[in-house]
Order: structure tokens, then C-alpha cells, then sequence
């Protein structure tokens, strides 16, 4: 197994990878994250390619990682214009401007079905002068359209972004009980990833302690998912039943510690999110990263987990990484190296050194080194 080094283009890092139950995968970073900023005639294109809807090369994400200019928001704003689904993001910095949020709402309205959730989710962020009112009528729209409600082999994305709006929505008023009452309506959607999707949402909205009307609707669709066979289905809802059932939300995440890998991985990572001082958790998460077999899933437990894991196993997770063929694990692991002792980080950057391709991470590796 040979160290692979990423894939360079347009300013992004590219590693491809395949899962352990055979699912391909791609990771990408800027470049930028690894000590390679944009070239001036990199940063001239990232800014050219922003302005089209059809940004081929991801110009508006990359300026996200950029400082504010000028340049840059006049750039992103021409791209919001002409439907670019990444360029909303990118203005979030730039929410100190006068012509952004009225911007933002615009692009709301006009935004097609198929890629509306882009515009409104950051809108249900950055707020503004009629946002909540063009989001209602773009919502009542998408509800009143035959399109949203029909079953689809992957995801009916149309039903999505009325997902998406309907958070949004809450986000700016949470005693919307026609939001809510979207999201129950799409919880019931024929397409499983539809239904998932409207969970998730109404997870994400939901404020806990929050006696609006909206938010019992939201807490009587949420509740029964605890104990919801559907797996996907619960782990959708989880920011909400953490804190509606914490016990019990607990003890289901931990029971899931043996089950399948990509479950017994999601149910790790569910874990860290509730309180650790349960005296139960800890020692099952330490249990189940001693054995784990796939390094990926358990090099970030076992870091959030910090000292509460044993400190030889954290050191073994990153020497397996370091080695991995996988740029973007080796990433990873080198972000960790700060965690271990000064001693311990010599002797892993010193070997990982002898046999890595990649420019960007060996010069991390003799950063780690000085």
C-alpha cells in the first residue's frame, strides 16, 4: 500500500478514497488549509469562475477562505445574481454590507425549486428586510405544487428545498406554526431521503424549552423517533432527542456500539456530542476505539476524547494513519500531532517523513518537527 499524494486543481486539494463497505469517496480541501494560498492568477480565476452559475471551478467556495475584499464581493455578488448555489455562503462575511442582505432575499425569490435550499438556508442565517416573507411565499409554493410530493428513486429536490425553507423560516421566527406544519407535512413524503430530510430540519430548528406552538409540533414529530427502528430516521433527529431524552438517547447510541461499522461509526460520533460525564460513555467509546479496525472512524473520537483516552491508543491511531495511503487521513492525523507529547510527535513525524509524496504534508511533518 503506497502513500498517495492529493490531487492539485484550481486551488483545491482532492483525495479519493474507498470506504470499508465499498462506498467511493472524495474529500477536498482548499489549499489554502495545507500552506498553499491562491495564486494571484488563481485568485483572478477563483473570482471569474464565482460569477457563473455554472462554477465549474468551485471559484465561490474558495473565496470563502479568502480575506475580505472589494474585489471579492463584487465578485460573489454577480455570482449570486446568476443563480450560483455557492455564493450565498460566501457573502456571510460580507453581512456588514448594505447591498447583501436585500441581495440575498432577491436571489430567494428567484432562485429555481431545484436549488432554492442553497439561498434559503443562508437567508434563514443573515435575515433581513422580507426575508421571512418571501420565504413563506416561496414555501407555499413549493407546497402547493404536485412536484414536491412525488416519490423518487434517490431525492425529490424540490421537496428538499421546501425542507430547507421551512427551517430557515423557523430560524427567523420560531412561532411559525406553518413551517412546522411544512415539516410534518414532509415527514410523511414517499422517498425515504425525503423524509430524512425533513427530520433533519426539524432537529436543527427545534429549541428546546420553547413552548410555541411550533415547537410541540416540532417535539410531538421528534420524540417518537427515539425509538424509531429506522436507524437513519433517529440519527436525523438527534439534535433534538439528545436534549428531549437524554438518557435515552444514551443508552440507544451505545447499544448501536455494536452494531454494523458504518452504524457502530455514527453512533460513536453521536456519543461525543452528549455529556460525557455519564459514567457509562467513556469507557465504551475507549472500549470501541481500543478494537476498532477502520482508523478513519476512530482517529476523531479518539481526539475528541482527548486524555479521557489512553494515550498509547491515540498514539497508535496516528501512526497508522500517518502511514495510510489516504492523503486526507494523513491530514488529519498530522492536525493531531499537537495533542502528543514533544517526544512522541518527533518519532511519528520523523518516520512518516521517510516515505511522504505529498509537498504540502511533509512540510507540515518538518513544521512538526521544529
Amino acid at each position: 500500500m503506497s502513500k498517495r499524494a492529493f490531487e492539485r486543481r484550481d486551488g483545491l486539494l482532492f483525495d479519493h478514497y474507498v470506504s470499508p463497505s465499498g462506498r467511493e469517496c472524495t474529500v477536498h480541501i482548499p489549499a489554502k488549509s495545507l500552506g498553499e494560498p491562491l495564486s494571484t492568477e488563481q485568485l483572478r480565476g477563483a473570482r471569474e469562475s464565482s460569477k457563473l452559475r455554472a462554477d465549474r471551478r468551485s471559484g465561490a467556495y474558495l473565496l470563502r477562505q479568502e480575506p475580505k475584499t472589494e474585489a471579492t464581493l463584487e465578485s460573489l455578488l454577480v455570482g449570486l445574481d446568476a443563480g450560483n448555489i455557492a455564493a450565498p455562503m460566501g457573502l456571510l462575511k460580507y453581512l456588514d454590507d448594505p447591498r447583501v442582505r436585500p441581495a440575498l432575499v432577491e436571489a430567494v425569490r428567484r432562485a429555481p425549486p431545484d436549488s432554492l435550499a442553497n439561498f434559503a438556508q443562508v437567508v434563514g442565517f443573515a435575515g433581513g428586510s422580507g426575508a421571512r416573507e418571501t420565504l413563506r411565499a416561496r414555501m407555499e409554493e413549493l407546497l402547493s405544487s404536485a412536484a414536491t410530493f412525488e416519490d423518487s428513486s434517490f431525492f425529490n429536490v424540490t421537496a428538499g428545498s421546501a425542507a430547507s425553507i421551512a427551517e430557515a423560516i423557523l430560524r427567523l421566527d420560531a412561532d411559525d406554526t406553518a413551517a412546522a406544519q411544512c415539516l410534518r407535512r414532509l415527514f410523511t413524503h414517499p422517498c425515504a431521503a425525503n423524509r430524512r430530510r425533513a427530520t433533519m430540519c426539524a432537529a436543527s430548528a427545534y429549541r428546546h424549552g420553547l413552548m410555541t406552538e411550533a415547537m410541540q409540533l416540532l417535539e410531538s414529530m421528534l420524540r417518537p423517533l427515539l425509538d424509531e427502528p429506522d436507524t437513519d430516521l433517529f440519527f436525523a433527529a438527534l439534535a433534538a432527542l439528545e436534549k428531549l431524552e437524554p438518557r435515552a438517547t444514551t443508552e440507544r447510541c451505545l447499544k448501536l456500539l455494536d452494531a454494523e461499522d458504518e452504524l457502530m461509526a455514527r453512533a460513536a460520533n453521536a456519543l461525543l456530542h452528549l455529556p460525557l460525564t455519564q459514567s457509562a460513555v467513556v469507557p465504551r467509546l475507549v472500549e470501541w476505539i481500543s478494537k476498532q479496525q477502520v482508523v478513519r472512524s476512530a482517529l476523531w473520537v479518539a481526539f475528541r476524547l482527548g486524555s479521557l483516552a489512553p494515550e498509547d491508543v491515540r498514539v497508535d491511531l496516528v501512526r497508522r494513519a500517518l502511514a495510510d495511503e489516504s492523503p486526507s487521513l494523513r491530514w488529519e492525523a498530522i492536525e493531531n500531532l499537537h495533542a502528543l507529547n514533544q517526544q512522541q510527535v518527533i518519532e511519528l513525524a520523523r518516520a512518516a517523513l521517510k516515505d511522504e509524496p505529498d509537498p504540502a504534508l511533509a512540510k507540515a511533518l518538518e513544521a512538526a518537527l521544529s
